[in-house]
């Protein structure tokens, strides 16, 4: 499912663009979500959700698009941005948000086509390479190659990163260990998930991942070393 979020305070330009969107829904056979917003701090502010592509108009009362491709890039490194807008003089500020198109008003279907495809080529990829942390502050998605291990704490996880700490409002570690399989994590104990890129040596009953001593399970001591011994030579 490919999820999209518009954001367009106009409704003549909002209805032509969910009605282009359906359209390409309908001829190219993918799966897709549609969310409508009419003011940016909605998006930036209110909504938890994280999205595969965003089709932002820029001059808009209060906070612009830019400013909310701003916000948003700062906690989603993959999501494509893709301007819709009037005035072509933003596509020099776009670079700054690592924007994947810009497409004019009045807006064209073959424009949005080309432009869709460009944008979702690597979607599949990054369903793959990321997972979505539901903070307090509203999710965020976290690159999986960068998550270094998962730490139970009571009803909640911690994500250790490799420059930060993240914690959930709700979550489980047998989700994230389902989650999470097939991209190099072990469960070394009921409270620690470890990313086997990470792991630098066994020491006793302890896994050290950098100058972290991480607790091993003696009962998953067996299944952790061939695990990791699979990763190592694959």
């Amino acid at each position: 499912m490919i999820h999209v979020a518009v954001l367009e305070d106009e409704e003549i330009w909002e209805q032509a663009i969910t009605e282009l969107l359906e359209r390409y829904r309908r001829e190219e056979g993918v799966p897709m979500e549609v969310d409508v917003y009419r003011n940016a701090y909605d998006l930036t502010e209110k909504t938890g959700k994280v999205y595969d592509v965003l089709l932002l108009d820029i001059e808009m009362a209060h906070m612009t698009g830019m400013e909310a491709a701003r916000q948003i890039r700062e906690r989603d490194e993959s999501v494509a941005i893709i301007f819709v807008t009037a005035n072509p003089r933003y596509a020099i500020e776009g670079y700054q948000v690592q924007a994947s198109d810009y497409i004019l008003k009045p807006v064209q279907y073959p424009a949005l086509r080309a432009s869709l495809k460009r944008s979702l080529r690597g979607v599949s990829d990054r369903e793959t390479r990321y997972v979505t942390i539901s903070e307090r502050s509203g999710a965020r998605r976290v690159e999986v190659s960068k998550l270094r291990y998962i730490e139970s704490r009571g009803h909640r996880l911690t994500f250790h990163l490799e420059k930060e700490t993240l914690e959930t409002t709700t979550s489980s570690m047998k989700e994230m260990e389902e989650l999470l399989s097939g991209e190099g994590f072990f469960r070394i104990s009921s409270g620690c998930l470890v990313n086997l890129r990470f792991v630098d040596s066994v020491e006793g009953e302890s896994v050290r991942a950098g100058e972290e001593l991480l607790p091993l399970s003696r009962r998953k001591r067996t299944g952790f070393l061939s695990a990791l011994t699979d990763y190592l030579v694959r």
